[in-house]
């Protein structure tokens, strides 16, 4: 059994809200952390479940923590604190792990535009990629991931819709896994679209992924950790998606397809074309976060100042340029939506989105006889996103100049967690642990 690497239950000087304020708070600081819980190692479970105990997470400000306000980034959301935790936060917290906080994100998980830098929010601005400055997080678990490879905590919880673990998580040179659509309860998780969100673990470690996703389960919490296997790279039947990396990755990508032959990887070229982007239809999302985001206000307490779609728009609406720079368009689009007249146009898109998606796939699991396919960066998230089917980003060194270069793994079938964490822990045994970028 692989053992959980911990950084420890924090004592008298709790070290690691010393560690948050020395890196994240200061001057030259990452802007990763939200808010902090001062009290959080007596908020953790007095008798947990076997058990995590050791595990510190950090949590994007788009999912509830009892008592810490849940923004999303957003100023009309400033003083929005809900009273109960969302389902995956009160199942890590039965499993033991410490809830030391709350992460920046990309403003609504994205949903007020996409025309805004990577990961900024009104409330939060940009968290900086400890990799370096200059490199960009991604969004919209920017500081999930600026965390992660701090080394601030052990793991931090994201949610991805379109990109929002992949991205960051390659980034910032971390472990980042969007879990299959629904195995995760998203119940006190402000929402874009259900058919594409979900919640998810980064970390540095392989272990620290595995334990966290076990722990937003409901039960037998260490089922992914205790059943990692490093050996599991000699043999696997992978697709190579043949879709290039940047220019300034060819050598990287190269170098690391070698590594997999090397290591017994069965490559295989995929024989249909694997999607890595795709029609910029934008009326499912529209559509489905006007249409499911009061239902995650109506769980607010009494008294929340936002409690439906409009409220949340008048304040987008009557913003400045100055409080919103980079425009509201997304949100323009989910109020132009007409909830009885469009809905059978959004259902018709999402059904040719995702039975596209699952042509691909079962071409690959059929005819290519493959159980992943392998791409460059974190190209893997279109195709993850439309079929809902898992996908984890292994980082995989550095480029010249120092930013980091990624893989990405998708699944060809749903629910398939353990064998991608079982394809990451023997990638990370082959090629060593991920450094902090603060040591």
């Amino acid at each position: 059994m692989i053992s959980l690497p911990t950084q420890g239950r924090p004592g008298v000087d709790d070290p690691v809200l010393a560690r948050i304020r020395s890196l994240d708070t200061a001057p030259t600081g990452f802007g990763a952390v939200a808010t902090v819980d001062e009290q959080w190692k007596t908020r953790a479970s007095a008798a947990p479940t076997p058990g995590l105990e050791a595990l510190t997470v950090l949590v994007k400000d788009s999912i509830d923590v009892a008592g810490l306000p849940t923004t999303a980034g957003s100023r009309a959301l400033a003083e929005s604190v809900p009273d109960q935790d969302a389902d995956i936060i009160a199942n890590l917290r039965r499993a033991g792990a410490g809830i030391v906080g709350k992460t920046n994100l990309q403003e609504l998980c994205g949903w007020v535009t996409f025309a805004a830098p990577g990961g900024y929010s009104a409330r939060g601005g940009s968290p900086r990629n400890p990799r370096g400055h200059r490199f960009p997080t991604g969004g919209s678990s920017s500081g999930s991931a600026a965390a992660a490879a701090a080394g601030l905590v052990d793991a931090a919880i994201g949610t991805d819709t379109g990109g929002s673990i992949l991205v960051p998580a390659a980034n910032c040179g971390v472990y980042g896994l969007r879990p299959t659509v629904g195995l995760l309860s998203r119940r006190g998780a402000l929402p874009i679209t259900l058919a594409q969100d979900t919640p998810g673990p980064l970390a540095l470690r392989v272990a620290h992924l595995a334990a966290a996703l076990g722990g937003m389960r409901p039960d037998d919490h260490r089922r992914y950790h205790d059943a990692l296997r490093v050996d599991r790279l000699a043999g696997a039947r992978i697709a190579l998606c043949l879709a290039g990396p940047e220019a300034d990755a060819q050598t990287a990508w190269a170098d690391a397809v070698a590594t997999l032959l090397t290591a017994g990887v069965d490559l295989r070229p995929a024989t249909t074309a694997i999607p890595v982007d795709g029609p910029s239809d934008l009326l499912v999302p529209a559509f489905d976060f006007r249409d499911s985001v009061g239902e995650y206000f109506d769980a607010l307490p009494a008294g929340s100042p936002v409690r439906d779609f409009d409220t949340l728009y008048a304040h987008y609406r009557d913003a400045t340029t100055d409080e919103q720079p980079y425009g509201i368009d997304n949100i323009e689009a989910s109020a132009r939506v007409d909830l009885r007249a469009d809905r059978a146009l959004r259902n018709r898109l999402r059904a040719d989105e995702y039975d596209a998606a699952q042509r691909v796939l079962e071409h690959l699991r059929e005819i290519d006889g493959v159980d992943a396919v392998l791409f460059p960066g974190p190209l893997a998230t279109f195709l993850a996103s439309k079929s809902g089917h898992p996908a984890v980003a292994l980082p995989a060194g550095t480029l010249p100049g120092g930013r980091p270069f990624a893989l990405s793994l998708l699944a060809t079938r749903p629910d398939d967690e353990q064998y991608l964490l079982d394809l990451a822990a023997s990638w990370e045994h082959l090629n060593g642990p991920t450094p902090s970028a603060c040591p």
